[in-house]
């Protein structure tokens, strides 16, 4: 008796972990796919393979990412860079740092649309306050990367009257 139940323990969690498995695959076949169709510019189905990449692994922040990533893109071309779409994107790379806090391209996307929204709107401190807080936490989370080091310097600059004197230093010691 004891011997079928463990069986039965076994059996049922194999099944598990191969399901599991099976989720992550198809999320990357699913993310593969949304990024070929990206680039042929089929946005629709691309939007959708994005979002079924990230319920097929909700784990993987990367997937979130690149979901934030097309649809600023996707906005930049069909909206003309309106806010319409800044708050769900927002959301998107929050929830990516949420799974993970150490994720320095999600902290400079965020910055970058925190950015964008300070041209559109007439609280571009608040903004830029924003961008460079999440710029400061990328260089924290990756100091020696080139491409952090390189996005956050060069993205800085197109607000460098509002920085103060140590954001300014920093960004200069990024660039060296």
């Amino acid at each position: 008796m004891k011997q079928t139940i463990f069986n039965i323990i076994l059996v049922t969690t194999l099944i598990f972990i191969t399901l599991l498995l099976g989720c992550f695959y198809m999320a990357d076949v699913q993310h593969r796919k949304a990024n070929e169709l990206r680039t042929q510019y089929r946005w629709r189905l691309a939007e959708k393979k994005y979002k079924l990449a990230s319920k097929l692994n909700p784990i993987h922040s990367y997937y979130l990412c690149d979901l934030g990533d097309f649809l600023a893109e996707k906005g930049a071309y069909l909206e003309n860079g309106k806010p319409i779409h800044f708050k769900n994107i927002e959301r998107i790379y929050d929830s990516a740092l949420r799974l993970n806090p150490w994720n320095a391209k999600a902290m400079i996307q965020l910055g970058k649309i925190q950015f964008a929204q300070s041209t559109l709107n007439n609280k571009r401190g608040i903004y830029i306050a924003k961008a460079m807080s999440n710029f400061k936490k990328a260089l924290y989370a990756n100091p020696n990367g080139f491409n952090t080091c390189y996005q956050v310097a060069y993205l800085s600059m197109h607000a460098w009257k509002e920085l103060d004197n140590a954001e300014r230093e920093l960004i200069i010691s990024k660039l060296k």
